[in-house]
């Protein structure tokens, strides 16, 4: 229920929008106006007045000036705690230009997503430095690679490639194609699984591993030269387990 209306209205409706674009506005005609062109002319018995506009913000002006006295005069009247349950006392509490905030619950909310920032931030670091350390394998001397390292470098020469295109995001034909190739010679010889495969090639589920053999397969059918280049990395891999 809106104070300048008296009366409900649904959760998306022009007034209520207009409601909520009067705190950052002041002038009623410019609130009309965003309201009629993010509803379009198909509601237009719905869009507020210039009266209701100047209503909006007016209500908003007397919430401002109240908390502005709060602020200024630093009392809190019969309330000594806030609503999640920390003291109203001077030391623990944050002025917003619409609130007096408790600095506990505010803090705790900054710490939260400092925490969130900092732990992204880790794994995308994590994820460079395993695909620098796949990238520096690929570069060893063949002899002295894995089988797996071995498929990955032998794809990398054949499509004439880069390693960190082979375990990066890239969604180009001439990257996705090889890396499906890849998964499927890794597949064939039986000694990792799905899931194994896609922390190896950097994915983040086992399903895209079984969609990207799917394709590999449909891929050899299609175009004959896709299954030389298959042999040629069932070869790099060695005799299976």
């Amino acid at each position: 229920m809106t104070r300048a209306t008296g009366h409900v209205e649904e959760a998306s409706s022009p007034l209520r929008y207009a409601a909520r674009i009067a705190r950052y506005i002041a002038d009623p005609s410019t609130i009309r106006a965003r309201t009629a062109n993010y509803y379009g002319p198909s509601r237009r018995r719905e869009w507020p007045t210039i009266e209701q506009c100047r209503a909006y913000r007016e209500q908003y002006n007397r919430e401002r000036e109240k908390f502005r006295e709060l602020a200024e005069n630093r009392t809190y009247g019969a309330h000594t705690v806030f609503a999640c349950g920390h003291p109203t006392s001077e030391e623990n509490t944050v002025y917003r230009s619409d609130a007096a905030r408790c600095l506990t619950c505010h803090n705790a909310k900054r710490a939260q997503a400092e925490a969130v920032r900092a732990d992204k931030a880790a794994k995308r670091a994590a994820e460079e430095q395993q695909r620098e350390r796949r990238d520096i394998s690929v570069l060893a001397p063949i002899d002295n690679l894995f089988p797996h390292e071995r498929i990955v470098a032998r794809a990398c020469a054949l499509f004439k490639m880069e390693a960190a295109d082979m375990f990066s995001k890239s969604r180009l034909r001439a990257h996705v194609r090889p890396r499906f190739l890849v998964m499927l010679a890794i597949h064939e010889r039986g000694r990792w699984s799905l899931p194994q495969i896609a922390n190896y090639i950097g994915l983040s589920c086992h399903t895209t591993v079984r969609h990207a053999i799917a394709q590999a397969k449909l891929l050899i059918e299609r175009e004959p030269i896709y299954a030389e280049h298959l042999a040629e990395l069932r070869k790099a891999g060695g005799p299976k387990a």
